[in-house]
């Protein structure tokens, strides 16, 4: 990698080297806490655009099927479940 790469080049050259790529949505749901001083607009917007980001290929970060991607949702037991499952499946 050349010295001054940056944006989505640089991006995708570092996820080459992710096997899994978790999502954890920023909903607020599953008893996720979000504490009072967290700026709620702000968090939505931004769980959107993380989604859109790793659901569309607008940058080209995964075109070659790599990372693995996985969006785990759920209460705690059901995302530690989901994640080994993930993880497992990596072998």
């Amino acid at each position: 990698m050349s010295v001054g790469v940056t944006g989505p080049p640089l991006v995708a050259a570092g996820t080459a080297h992710i096997d899994l790529l978790v999502v954890l949505p920023l909903n607020g749901r599953y008893g996720i806490a979000v504490p009072e001083s967290e700026d709620v607009e702000l968090r939505d917007a931004m769980n959107d655009r993380l989604i859109e980001v790793i659901s569309t290929e607008e940058y080209a970060l995964f075109t070659n099927g790599s990372p693995r991607i996985v969006e785990i949702q759920g209460t705690r037991d059901q995302r530690v479940r989901a994640l080994e499952i993930a993880a497992s499946n990596l072998c």
